[in-house]
């Protein structure tokens, strides 16, 4: 994850980019772009997916190309801030990250 929030592929060999998701994609951001609770990776044998969140989201990637698994949740991206059983709006995780 880049310090911009950003996950990328990386060629181990070449340090290539393979590919680059970009959660922000199309949002003009004028500060810093707010909490995330890192990058986790999960694989059953047959699926990989990368997890990563942004804001109040949470987005599910395929580890091979960096796109939304449009199972997963609304699209691929999950609204950590649904159902949480607290109102929540005025909080800082709750700014400026729409899918």
């Amino acid at each position: 994850m880049t310090a911009q929030l950003q996950v990328r592929a990386l060629d181990a060999l070449t340090g290539e980019v393979i590919w680059n998701f970009d959660p922000y994609k199309g949002i003009a951001v004028c500060r810093a772009k707010g909490v995330n609770r890192g990058v986790t990776y999960w694989s059953d044998g047959e699926h990989r997916r990368i997890f990563v969140s942004a804001g109040p989201y949470m987005h599910c990637l395929d580890a091979s190309t960096g796109k939304l698994v449009a199972d997963f949740a609304e699209g691929g991206v999950l609204d950590m801030t649904k159902d949480v059983g607290r109102d929540i709006s005025n909080t800082r995780l709750t700014h400026h990250l729409h899918p």
